[in-house]
């Protein structure tokens, strides 16, 4: 069993990755739904996440395979390229 202080530490560790995989599934959502002419869903805005996303910045203790840095590094430039993050 977890107990409530591991979770509260693995939550605020991959918040951001938390925070992604909701967004990756709303948009497979939109898209899976709908017809070719007409969206079930209107584009989303990606400013508009840009208030609730930040970059994802492993600490040194971390151990990332290097698939997880290739996702975190595409994630980030992403964000630096709609958000403006440095």
């Amino acid at each position: 069993m977890l107990s409530i202080r591991k979770w509260n530490d693995y939550r605020k560790h991959h918040r951001n990755e938390w925070a992604m995989l909701c967004l990756v599934l709303l948009l497979a959502s939109c898209t899976s739904v709908g017809s070719a002419t007409k969206p079930a869903c209107p584009p989303p805005d990606a400013r508009a996440a840009c208030a609730w996303l930040s970059p994802i910045k492993p600490s040194k203790d971390d151990i990332l395979t290097d698939i997880t840095a290739k996702m975190i590094d595409s994630y980030d430039d992403a964000g630096a390229k709609l958000c403006g993050w440095k």
